[in-house]
């Protein structure tokens, strides 16, 4: 699947085009329940209820078909760590190679902007930690 690598904070992160969404492969695992219950005190609505034990989906307001626009869940492809998800937008860019084989993934402002609003956030809150208490997640090794 195409790829390219994302900075945010200081962290590089691999991003993939899997399944029609784009992937942020997390370094980390995120909890759940935690990542739920911090959603709801902001204000989010989920997808799932709180105690789903290896998922979540959220977005701005309840949405009565389903759709939320991000999504958490295990990285199928590392086990202990965990993907943040959500889908493409159209300057998105998927660059192919000579045999028209996709190669790369090129992301566009939109999906940076989404990257950086999201992944920090999911490295210090998603464990149940406010920012100014340092991260608190369950690290693999690289």
């Amino acid at each position: 699947m195409p790829h390219s690598l994302v900075n945010v904070d200081g962290h590089t992160y691999q991003v993939s085009l899997e399944q029609g969404q784009v992937w942020v492969h997390l370094p980390f695992a995120v909890d759940p329940h935690e990542l739920s219950v911090q959603l709801q005190r902001e204000g989010y609505a989920l997808a799932h209820e709180p105690d789903t034990p290896d998922t979540q989906g959220w977005g701005e307001t309840f949405d009565p078909n389903g759709y939320y626009p991000y999504c958490v869940f295990p990285d199928p492809t590392a086990p202990g760590r965990s993907v943040f998800a959500f889908y493409p937008r159209p300057e998105d860019v998927v660059r192919q190679g000579p045999d028209g084989e996709a190669v790369a993934l090129s992301l566009g402002r939109e999906s940076e902007r989404t990257i950086a609003r999201w992944v920090p956030w999911l490295r210090r809150r998603a464990a149940g930690r406010e920012p100014d208490q340092g991260v608190n997640v369950s690290s693999s090794p690289e």
